[in-house]
């Protein structure tokens, strides 16, 4: 399934960010884009290399 997902509340932590690299963790609640209310808890880490 192909949702997009807005990150309501909760904390996002900034592991490491350099010219090259950005890493990071989150956790919170969020809801689709399109959808009020009926917040869900999402949770997770990003790695991304440019």
């Amino acid at each position: 399934m192909n949702k997009r997902i807005l990150f309501k509340k909760g904390i996002i932590e900034i592991k490491k960010i350099t010219n090259s690299k950005l890493q990071m963790t989150f956790e919170g609640e969020g809801c689709g884009m399109m959808e009020r209310g009926n917040l869900f808890p999402i949770s997770g880490k990003i790695n991304v290399n440019y």
